[in-house]
């Protein structure tokens, strides 16, 4: 409960992305973006404490729009 001055660690995993800002889901507790210099990822935690990731490249993305 962030709140009152303290969070609890629900999971933790292990990346090689170099995370520049995480955002929290106001509404699901169990969900977060982080952003990384050329991707986005999205996550979630199933069961109490499983992590699943999914990643969109926004350099792909960037190369189709110009």
């Amino acid at each position: 409960n962030a709140h009152k001055g303290s969070i609890e660690l629900l999971c933790h995993t292990t990346t090689d992305a170099l995370i520049t800002y995480i955002r929290f889901i106001p509404y699901d507790l169990t969900r977060f973006i982080s952003i990384d210099l050329d991707n986005i990822r999205f996550w979630c935690i199933k069961n109490g404490n499983d992590l699943k990731s999914m990643s969109i490249s926004i350099v792909r993305i960037y190369r189709f729009t110009i």
